[in-house]
């Protein structure tokens, strides 16, 4: 008798319905976006992005007379190198550079050293202008065709951020292939903002210059800039929050 219970029992363990385990998000996953360093950081990328917006707009709406007069000079134009907006650029991915390496010493993991060597070599691109430069190198030794109604320093420049983004993203893949949850986690978030970011500097500002090519007034290019470099900064502002986020979390590793 104790073996049919037991054969009955052992029936019903067999048949009995298999629960599905719920997901569980990674521990500690989440960036600290209440942290105040954070919270304080975003009111102020916030703020210097709305005023160099707007010195940006004056700078299209002059020239001007008397206070507004300081408007006027180039370096309030997002599309100029050096210009203000670019240098809060550079300071937003310095930030975000910064965030990676304390990350990859703190965790000692390589995917955010990778990350941290694609945020220093866009600000050194930006600082730079080093796929300008490389386009121009390339043009001394390669005749390039005009492709898709782009000039060949165009196509040039295109082709040296294509050749220099695939190696970067290689690092990237191969280090997130070996990165934990966390890591990887941490991966998908970047990488979005890095896809919105290549929007707005490599998408816009190409089709800016298919623009130029069939616009003849000024003022719709120059609205296009705007919308190109405060798109730019505003994702590069995200970029430096998001990476302090993820900084100041608690994990265990």
């Amino acid at each position: 008798m104790s073996r049919t219970v037991s054969r009955d029992r052992l029936t019903s363990i067999h048949r009995a319905p298999r629960r599905a385990h719920p997901r569980v998000g990674v521990a500690g996953g989440v960036p600290r976006w209440r942290h105040p360093l954070v919270v304080t950081t975003a009111v102020v990328a916030a703020g210097v992005w709305l005023a160099l917006m707007a010195a940006n707009v004056l700078y299209y709406t002059g020239p001007h007379e008397g206070a507004l007069a300081v408007f006027d000079s180039p370096r309030f134009n997002g599309d100029n190198d050096r210009s203000w907006p670019e240098v809060a650029g550079y300071a937003a991915m310095s930030v975000a550079t910064l965030a990676m390496i304390g990350l990859a010493v703190r965790r000692r993991r390589a995917v955010y050293a990778a990350w941290a060597l694609v945020f220093a070599v866009m600000t050194a691109d930006d600082s730079y202008a080093l796929h300008e430069r490389g386009a121009k190198l390339i043009l001394q030794h390669v005749s390039l065709p005009s492709i898709a109604g782009l000039r060949p320093q165009d196509a040039g420049e295109l082709g040296v951020w294509a050749g220099g983004g695939l190696v970067l993203a290689a690092l990237v893949v191969l280090a997130h292939r070996r990165a934990d949850a966390l890591g990887r986690q941490d991966t998908r978030r970047l990488a979005l903002l890095l896809v919105a970011l290549a929007v707005f500097a490599v998408g816009i500002d190409m089709g800016a210059e298919l623009l130029a090519r069939v616009v003849t007034g000024e003022g719709a290019l120059a609205w296009l800039a705007l919308i190109e470099s405060g798109g730019e900064l505003f994702v590069m502002c995200l970029i430096a929050v998001t990476s302090l986020a993820m900084l100041l979390r608690r994990t265990s590793r």
